[in-house]
């Protein structure tokens, strides 16, 4: 049986995991991805990349090949009644940001491309499709891990290092014993794709349609094979009291009646239906023991109703990326464990008040599928407005939205006035 010695097993080669083995791939570690997956990452999921990690791409000095490809930008976002009022409409270049807009490029085609950048790392290992499941684990963490390969022979890896981004349903979680906060939401979403109605405009924002019907999300999407962003939208909504069968079952004109009651726009939109899915939140009580650290929705899983899911799993790895000991050094285990446990403990704060904030903008989208609807979204309605009108809530808002919740980076302010400084800094430094 081969054995196969490496500095980093990343366990998940999808987002979280892939985007990791792009950003080392001229640190001088040796890594092995290992991914299950047989087909694409479901195209439906997340696509929008947050300014900040925007930022993050061109650090790492990939955003041009993102470009490149075919990503595209959203510059802002609309808040909207179903009639088309604008109750709040923000752009991300109100903020002293480098990058102040989104990237949208399609789920699958960003795990992919950080994939083949990895590649550019002579010490880098691809193996899939391979399941991990049988790990050696000590007080000191993981081992081992022993894996089927494609050809049918059996290897074993050996490293000094694991990172357990393997999703909401982690093996390496399980076999760390890590316990974890859990929450499953009541009303799953479904997701719809189709062409742009002639009337939503402009094309490179997010909308937020909602009336006393509920809320509907439409933004913009890269069209396949050839990527383009002015002829494709996606639309999610939670599912109400007609039930997944309705919508499983529904005509292209059913769908459009219900959207409709939910912005008048989509009354006629020609839908497919891309996917179903019940949402529950998953948050570990530890990132890191041992040898071992979880990412992404290993070590953390949201409902998308403020789209951070994803973006959370990259930007935590600024983070983490600064906290690993060297190429030279990570073979000292007892560096390598008190490393993890100062970005555990740095990271784990910051994403609890993010997810609190998410699991309470969660409750509210759950709530506008339920009876009683109408009050709710005149209070979102309200709500939006406020912010619109206030700056220091319009700041904030804008700054949890492009993944900033905590103040724009310092370098962002050098050379300014104190008095210039943004409130939240104090909760940066």
């Amino acid at each position: 049986m081969p054995v196969i010695e490496t500095d980093i097993l990343i366990v998940g080669g999808g987002i979280a995991g892939s985007a990791l083995a792009c950003a080392l791939r001229h640190d001088g570690y040796n890594i092995v991805v290992v991914e299950q997956r047989k087909m694409p990452l479901d195209t439906a999921r997340g696509d929008h990349l947050q300014p900040c990690n925007v930022e993050l791409l061109a650090r790492w000095g990939v955003l041009d090949k993102f470009l490149e490809r075919g990503a595209g930008k959203r510059v802002g976002h609309e808040y909207r009644t179903a009639e088309g009022e604008v109750l709040l409409s923000a752009t991300y270049d109100e903020l002293p940001i480098p990058y102040p807009y989104f990237l949208v490029f399609n789920h699958d085609l960003i795990a992919e491309l950080f994939l083949e950048l990895a590649e550019e790392n002579p010490n880098f290992l691809r193996l899939q499709p391979v399941a991990a499941r049988k790990f050696e684990v000590s007080d000191d963490g993981i081992q081992s891990l022993t894996v089927d390969l494609p050809t049918g022979e059996k290897a074993t890896i050996k490293p000094r290092l694991v990172v357990g981004a393997d999703g909401t349903n982690s093996q390496v979680r399980a076999a760390m014993k890590f316990t974890a906060m859990e929450h499953q939401y009541i009303h799953p979403l479904v997701a719809l794709f189709g062409p742009r109605p002639a009337g939503l405009k402009p094309q490179d924002r997010l909308f937020r349609y909602s009336s006393k019907s509920g809320i509907v999300m439409v933004q913009q999407r890269q069209s396949q094979p050839q990527p383009r962003m002015d002829d494709q939208i996606k639309v999610t909504l939670p599912i109400g009291a007609e039930g997944i069968a309705f919508w499983k079952n529904s005509t292209k004109e059913q769908r459009a009646e219900v959207l409709g009651h939910r912005a008048n726009l989509l009354c006629e939109f020609d839908s497919d239906i891309a996917g179903f899915y019940p949402v529950k939140m998953i948050h570990s009580d530890e990132y890191a023991r041992g040898n071992v650290v979880l990412i992404g929705d290993a070590a953390h899983s949201v409902h998308p109703a403020r789209g951070q899911g994803l973006n959370m799993g990259i930007a935590s790895l600024s983070k983490l990326i600064e906290s690993l000991p060297s190429p030279s050094g990570i073979a000292n285990a007892e560096k390598l464990k008190r490393n993890l446990l100062l970005y555990q403990a740095f990271q784990k704060p910051l994403f609890d008040r993010v997810i609190a904030q998410n699991h309470e903008a969660a409750l509210a989208m759950e709530s506008t599928a339920e009876a009683g609807v109408a009050e709710v979204v005149r209070q979102l309605q309200r709500q939006c407005q406020k912010i619109h009108q206030l700056p220091e809530l319009r700041k904030q808002h804008l700054l949890e939205a492009s993944g900033y919740p905590f103040g724009v980076p310092l370098s962002a302010w050098v050379g300014l006035p104190l008095k210039s400084l943004p409130y939240e800094m104090d909760l940066q430094a």
